[in-house]
């Protein structure tokens, strides 16, 4: 309860208003403390998706464990599905469901939405078009010039033209020399 003093001596003056800020820090702590606080922090995890974790931890340096180890580097871009990570020498795109651990993502929760993430992984590949990539599978890595984009699926050529299906995808690095 806050302390009010009158008073024409500055001592006691002092003392009320130290007493008065003393009793409104405890009763912000109280509410930091309270059920609600805690709640309301809880909603906002709870409505914050990867996505929208990934878009906010752009420019980030970040880290991603995939089936053929660990890939760290800056996020440059994201979708709903797929991550653009540029380290040196570099560009890889990721589908989100073949990194099984993420490190390096906004540590609070995200309610804004960005408008790229409605942008296919196809966008993030269409630059490398004609270009020589290196696919990486859950079993193995395939390398050759990426030469289709389709809806569910890439075209490589190697000796021969492979069709690889997007869900069996890991990762697609283009190397820059």
């Amino acid at each position: 309860m806050p302390v009010h003093v009158e008073s024409d001596d500055p001592f006691l003056r002092t003392a009320g208003s130290l007493a008065d800020a003393d009793s409104q820090l405890i009763d912000e702590q109280r509410f930091l403390d309270s059920d609600e606080v805690q709640t309301r922090v809880a909603q906002a995890w709870a409505a914050t998706a990867l996505s929208m974790r990934l878009t906010h931890s752009r420019g980030e340096r970040i880290a991603l464990l995939l089936s053929s180890g660990w890939l760290r580097g800056r996020l440059a871009d994201c979708g709903p599905d797929w991550v653009l990570v540029s380290r040196s020498g570099e560009d890889v795109v990721c589908r989100v469901s073949a990194v099984s651990v993420m490190s390096g993502l906004a540590q609070q929760p995200v309610v804004a939405v960005s408008a790229s993430l409605s942008l296919s992984w196809r966008t993030a590949l269409r630059p490398w078009i004609d270009r020589e990539v290196v696919v990486e599978l859950a079993d193995s890595v395939r390398q050759g010039v990426l030469v289709a984009l389709a809806q569910d699926h890439i075209d490589l050529r190697t000796t021969e033209r492979l069709t690889i299906p997007w869900a069996g995808v890991d990762c697609v690095r283009q190397v820059r020399y």
